[in-house]
This record gives C-alpha cells, sequence and structure tokens, in this order.
C-alpha cells in the first residue's frame, strides 16, 4: 500500500520528489481516497504556497498509473522500498535531498545493513 500512495502522489501533475517529501514531513497520509489526498495537498499549501493542489480526476489517473508501475514490477521481480516502510535506509533519511523510494531486486538487507 505504501508504494502505491507513494508512487500515486509521484504520478500526480506538478508533483516532485521534493514535494512528496515535504508532503511526508508535514501530514500522515494513509490512504488513496481522492479527496483526502487533495485535503494534504490543500494542507501542505498553507505553509508552501508553491504548491499546486491536484484534481480528484489528476488523482484517480496517477493512481491507476502507479498500479501500472506496481504491477510491471512484479512481473520483472523489481521490488519498491518506499519512505513510508519501517525498514527505509536510515541513511538515507538523513541525506539532504532523500528519496522517496527504491527499486530493487533480491535481497533488500544489501540496502538496510549499517555497516555497508
Amino acid at each position: 500500500m505504501n508504494a502505491l500512495i507513494i508512487l500515486t502522489l509521484l504520478n500526480i501533475p506538478k508533483v516532485s520528489r521534493k514535494t512528496v517529501n515535504y508532503i511526508l514531513k508535514i501530514t500522515n497520509i494513509k490512504t488513496l481516497d481522492e479527496n483526502s489526498i487533495v485535503n494534504v495537498f490543500k494542507e501542505a499549501k498553507i505553509s508552501n504556497t508553491r504548491i499546486n493542489i491536484p484534481s480528484t480526476d489528476d488523482i484517480e489517473k496517477a493512481k491507476i498509473k502507479a498500479e501500472d508501475i506496481i504491477n510491471e514490477c512484479k512481473r520483472e521481480g523489481v521490488n519498491i522500498l518506499t519512505a513510508l516502510d519501517s525498514d527505509f535506509p536510515d541513511r538515507l533519511k538523513e541525506i539532504q535531498d532523500p528519496p522517496v523510494l527504491i527499486y530493487y531486486k533480491g535481497d533488500k538487507r544489501c540496502l538496510i545493513e549499517k555497516n555497508r
């Protein structure tokens, strides 16, 4: 579900990774309900006027594209780890401009081990 949330946000027009990171810092997004997502963007726009509020149609299209990406990843054996996941690498959370998701194949332990 976390991958679907992050990928949906990233596929909304005029929404960048930086915008998604900002939204994750100031809100607690847990649902893909179009109206809830619009409300999250409205909340974020209060403190950052550069954020655009998407239409429910844009969100619905983004959700469909996100589902397609997830399905393609499954077919190709690619896993997705997101900033919302508890095992997302701490090292990446601490960098100045962190990713919001990582695509990987194989064992994710190499991503989360601290001694590497």
